[in-house]
């Protein structure tokens, strides 16, 4: 793979090109971003590596302007950020492949269709029925002489954009406001059993147009005409704009839609395309389509569905295979100031609407989770407490040691192995993931691999905060509180880590702390764990308490030491983790000593949480 893959976003004042900013640092592809616009304050141009400054797109030297910046700065992908951007690089696409630039655009009969909503639901409506029949001001006349009109109707400005510049039509007498700009289409009403149809039909009547119960759908085609990726959520808008987004699914959306996507692939889609609609009494009725990347392509990506990672990869046949992103549906979406996303049990009122919806599986589906020191001494015995666990889906197990893990776990089909190699690629999905449980800290005492270690911690920690991965369980140990040892620690009792390692450990509990401080919607803890001894390779001869015996565990005195200390049986330590997993991490506490609760005096293996 390339060192690094230069990436060229226009438009990055506007909502589209932050989204796709957004997603470019959520790929773990190695991207660098050339921001490209014509606004020295566009909040997006200070998320990106490098900015240069283009003329209005609605100038005549406008592609000339971009190829040359294009070359200057060696963009390899170019992505636009606004509709009136997509044909004019379309109708210019030749001149930019020929000098090494690859343009995420569909071709211009595509475009085309997509901008015009009376050709659309004319080429269409031949295909299915589920778009919605629109007109200009003419053929609106003919068809109200030919009794084809059912009001009210919707008419909206061909230059417009947010759904910006609506006007009700409930009758002939309303033709009047009707200009030669406008387009006209039935309206798409939420079917009945809609939560939002009431105050719909309210408004309607005040001659007002309800953003709400909105379908969009999301499909991304790669550069052969293949589907890579597509998903469904109900959105409601706020000036056109999505600020909240529930995943969405229904076989008559695709069953629908299946009818169409074979002709826009003729036609030449290639990269994103978006699909606006409504369920109605009658299916789904849709009413807009825009063949580009969106302004939730962000938000999408932090709920695993990246598809301008997607595109890029597929741009330079990086790992290309047969398997489709997908969106994670345990997440819903928030998109007020910032991105967010949300896992279930965190609002109840949240959990209620969503639930109204009749599409929640993230309620009811099982955990992904991700763990780090997957072959260690902890790990071992946590992964295989963690596949017999009944609300598990699936193990990630994080690894540097490939062979040792096939060995360990074999191909168990709820285990999935994560390389170093892997991740370097972009392979690991980190929107795909509910838990993270890191066990890395491990048992290591050198001051080098130590800071190796740490290093590590930070970057898989600084991921989980990038993706709001929601619940995240940090194995530290009981060594922060020092080289004193009392009868029984507690939580409450103050740090004095003695030790390099000591100190990773209270390094790792503040990150972890730090994640949840920024985002109260992430659930972090910390275990602070006493020794480990069990039956296991991972559990060193030379470590306590087999200098005292190796056969049995008795209380003696350890010459040269005033600690007496406390032992914690390794599979007791996996079933507290366990424990924590089905508890509602919401109510966890930030630190959590778990022990044997006797030192050095125990004929029987527990452990105790406080």
């Amino acid at each position: 793979m390339k060192k690094t893959i230069r990436v060229g976003i226009t438009s990055i004042g506007s909502g589209v090109g932050q989204s796709v900013i957004n997603s470019c640092r959520l790929s773990e592809l190695p991207l660098y971003v050339v921001g490209l616009g014509h606004n020295p304050m566009a909040f997006g141009q200070y998320d990106c590596d490098d900015y240069d400054t283009l003329p209005s797109i609605y100038s005549d030297e406008y592609i000339d302007q971009l190829l040359y910046l294009c070359k200057k700065h060696h963009i390899e992908i170019l992505i636009p950020g606004l509709d009136d951007e997509l044909y004019n690089i379309s109708k210019n696409i030749e001149k930019f492949k020929s000098n090494g630039i690859t343009p995420i655009v569909s071709s211009t009969k595509m475009i085309e269709l997509c901008r015009d909503k009376v050709k659309m639901s004319r080429v269409l409506n031949h295909f299915t029925n589920s778009f919605v029949i629109s007109h200009d001001k003419e053929s609106l006349v003919e068809a109200y002489n030919n009794n084809e009109i059912n009001f009210p109707l919707i008419a909206k400005p061909r230059s417009g954009f947010a759904s910006r510049g609506l006007l009700v039509i409930r009758s002939v007498d309303d033709f009047d406001i009707i200009n030669n700009d406008h387009v006209v289409q039935e309206l798409a009403i939420p079917h009945k059993e809609d939560i939002n149809y009431s105050s719909f039909v309210s408004n309607l009547e005040k001659g007002l147009v309800s953003q709400v119960s909105e379908v969009s759908v999301q499909i991304v085609v790669s550069k052969d005409g293949r589907i890579i990726g597509k998903c469904a959520t109900l959105n409601k808008l706020n000036n056109g704009v999505p600020i909240e987004i529930i995943p969405f699914e229904n076989a008559s959306v695709w069953e629908d839609l299946g009818k169409i996507i074979p002709y826009f692939l003729k036609i030449g889609l290639r990269g994103p395309i978006n699909i606006q609609g409504r369920m109605t009494e009658h299916g789904p009725k849709w009413f807009e389509m825009n063949a580009r990347f969106t302004g939730i392509t962000g938000l999408r990506a932090m709920m695993g569905f990246n598809e301008v990672d997607a595109m890029v990869r597929d741009a330079y046949d990086i790992n290309s295979t047969d398997t489709e992103i997908e969106l994670n549906n345990k997440r819903i979406g928030m998109r007020q100031v910032t991105d967010r996303t949300v896992t279930f049990g965190r609002n109840a009122d949240l959990d209620n609407l969503v639930t109204k919806t009749g599409f929640y599986p993230w309620k009811n589906s099982k955990k992904s989770v991700l763990v780090t020191g997957a072959t260690g001494f902890l790990g071992n015995h946590l992964v295989r407490k963690l596949i017999d666990t009944e609300n598990v889906e699936t193990v990630i197990c994080l690894l540097r040691n490939e062979n040792k893990a096939k060995l360990m776990y074999g191909n168990h089909d709820k285990v999935k192995m994560v390389s170093d190699s892997d991740i370097e690629q972009g392979l690991l999905n980190f929107g795909s993931i509910d838990v993270l449980i890191h066990a890395a800290l491990g048992s290591v005492y050198e001051e080098e691999a130590i800071a190796k270690e740490l290093a590590y911690t930070s970057w898989i920690l600084n991921m989980a905060k990038k993706f709001h991965i929601p619940s995240i369980i940090n194995i530290s140990s009981q060594l922060v509180y020092g080289a004193s040892n009392p009868a029984v620690w507690n939580e409450q009792d103050p740090v004095s880590p003695k030790s390099p390692y000591a100190l990773a450990n209270w390094a790792s509990e503040l990150m972890v702390s730090s994640i949840h401080q920024d985002n109260v919607q992430t659930s972090t803890t910390s275990l602070r764990l006493s020794s480990l001894i069990g039956p296991d390779k991972g559990m060193g001869m030379d470590n306590l308490p087999y200098p005292l015996s190796k056969e049995t565990i008795k209380v003696e005195e350890i010459k040269g030491s005033s600690q007496c200390p406390d032992f914690l049986v390794v599979r007791d330590a996996a079933d507290a983790i366990i424990s924590l997993l089905n508890m509602d991490s919401s109510k966890w506490k930030p630190i959590y000593n778990v022990r044997s609760g006797v030192p050095l005096n125990r004929d029987e293996e527990s452990f105790q949480i406080n």
